[in-house]
């Protein structure tokens, strides 16, 4: 069962099992993209710098299991999403680094989260 309340959701260890755990980073595009299989536990995705209310465009699918993604700042746990979703997403975040984390039980996931940057 997940438990999206507790100190290990937004602790900065991890505590995983997986067969396949693929996250990779495009500087460029700013895009991150995921590949889990068979995922148990807590594991941090990537640190990155945000803009006060930054934009994303979150492409995140569960193939099995219960799987949530969110990110911590100062502490803090906020939940993107705990099903299937293909939408963009303003973060409730200050100017600063995030951490995307992802909590799951016997978990498969695709994922790709790209930052939007603002036009002035």
């Amino acid at each position: 069962m997940l438990d999206l309340k507790s100190k290990k959701a937004g602790s900065m260890v991890d505590r995983k099992r997986a067969k396949i755990f693929i996250v990779k980073y495009k500087r460029k595009e700013k895009v991150i993209l995921g590949q889990i299989n068979d995922f148990t536990g807590y594991a941090n995705l990537m640190m990155i710098r945000v803009e006060e209310n930054q934009m994303v465009d979150v492409k995140y699918r569960v193939l099995e299991g219960s799987c949530a993604l969110g990110y911590t700042q100062k502490k803090q746990f906020h939940v993107i999403t705990e099903e299937d979703c293909e939408k963009q997403i303003k973060l409730d975040a200050h100017k600063g680094f995030i951490r995307f984390r992802v909590i799951g039980e016997k978990a498969s996931v695709h994922l790709e989260i790209k930052m939007i940057n603002k036009d002035i």
